[in-house]
């Protein structure tokens, strides 16, 4: 039996994103709990832990979760704040070991790893393509035909799909499989045809035209996404008081889903609760508790649905001006990560940062563990895929 190496154990984790997102969403965190351990020990002895002292992603994340924890001093409820910074803190300490741990892979180690992510992507869209087709006969048999009832439960497991495609596109494309790559990125567009995540599809879609203009002009796009990344986070808190008003979209929407305006509701609420406390907002995780939270807008729907269903506006209403500006470094950070790549791996890392930042931007509570487990294994894959892509002296992020 050949020796079992950190590609083996990265490998695992990015062949299961896809898979588990299927039929257990919630499996990533454990999934990055389990695979952090036996990396961790792997990282240590050769050295390579020095490297999270020079790391500004990892320095920002400590900030925000010292800011996050310091906000029980204030929050609706302290022990919830005290708690959730607690968990926060050691899913960030396990992907950290996990972004190490990519840095010291050696060449048949990432050789291992690729392979799986290409692997595991492919696997997990086709078991897709069987449940929205079949009526999710893996999910009724997993979970009971009584917890099972929509399509609507794999819309995690879509937006997973929308992100990972890229890095598993340009590891295809980097081995000379350029038809293969292009195969990968139109299974992906199968699966999202046949689920019901508009989300993942805007993800998808606006990820594939910034890798299309990073293809040409890959400076003008990573510097473009900066400036509207950037000012997306900082002017998050007016923009549903003017153009996503929910009194100028109503007749618009009212064909739609009930989903569409209630989410414009919902941001709207933030936004005046934002507007009340905006330098250091109301705590970490308060806006399960919000004041006003619990009133109905819309048949069954009220005007904040647990959270913001956006993670700038739930990062201001929770955090105020310092966590929306420690969000905002972070995504510079990413997005800058990527000037030393050539021009298809920088296009690939763009239009991953993209999705991710739109499903961010349009579902789920950007606390939610699941989430960040995802968020912390797309890095993985990135760089993974990255790896041969860039210069020795290149910044660790």
């Amino acid at each position: 039996m050949r020796h079992l190496h950190a590609g083996h154990w990265l490998g695992f984790a990015v062949f299961l994103t896809v898979p588990l997102a299927v039929i257990a969403p919630k499996g990533g965190v454990i999934l990055v709990a389990l695979m952090a351990l036996p990396l961790l020990a792997r990282t240590v002895s050769r050295g390579f832990h020095r490297q999270v002292l020079k790391s500004p992603t990892a320095a920002t994340l400590a900030l925000m979760l010292i800011w996050g924890c310091t906000s029980a001093l204030w929050a609706l409820e302290p022990e919830t704040a005290l708690r959730r910074s607690g968990s926060l803190a050691l899913l960030a300490a396990a992907a950290v070991s996990l972004f190490l741990a990519c840095d010291a892979l050696v060449a048949e180690e990432r050789w291992v790893a690729r392979r799986a992510t290409v692997v595991g992507l492919t696997t997990g869209c086709l078991l897709l393509i069987v449940e929205l087709s079949v009526g999710l006969p893996v999910n009724t048999l997993v979970r009971g035909a009584e917890n099972v009832t929509k399509p609507t439960i794999l819309n995690g497991a879509l937006s997973i799909v929308a992100i990972m495609a890229w890095p598993a596109a340009l590891i295809l494309r980097q081995q000379k499989r350029l038809w293969l790559a292009i195969g990968v990125l139109f299974l992906a567009v199968i699966v999202l045809l046949l689920g019901d995540g508009n989300s993942a599809r805007v993800a998808f879609g606006l990820a594939a035209l910034v890798a299309a203009a990073a293809l040409h002009w890959p400076d003008m796009s990573r510097r473009a996404m900066v400036i509207v990344s950037t000012l997306g986070i900082l002017t998050a808190p007016l923009v549903p008081g003017t153009f996503l008003s929910p009194d100028r979209w109503t007749d618009a929407l009212s064909g739609t889903t009930d989903s569409a305006i209630h989410r414009l509701h919902i941001w709207n609420f933030s936004a005046e609760r934002i507007a009340e406390k905006p330098l250091a907002g109301w705590g970490l995780d308060a806006s399960r508790t919000i004041p006003g939270g619990d009133v109905e807008v819309i048949q069954d729907g009220a005007r904040m649905q647990l959270h913001p269903h956006n993670a700038p506006l739930q990062i201001w209403l929770e955090l105020g001006v310092p966590g929306a500006a420690g969000l905002a470094a972070i995504v510079i950070i990413a997005l800058m990560s990527a000037r030393h790549l050539p021009r298809e791996a920088q296009a690939a890392s763009l239009a991953t940062t993209t999705a991710a930042l739109a499903v961010a931007s349009l579902s789920f509570g950007i606390w939610q563990h699941w989430w960040l487990a995802t968020l912390a294994l797309a890095t993985v894959a990135v760089k993974i895929a990255v790896a041969d892509s860039e210069p020795s002296n290149a910044q660790s992020v």
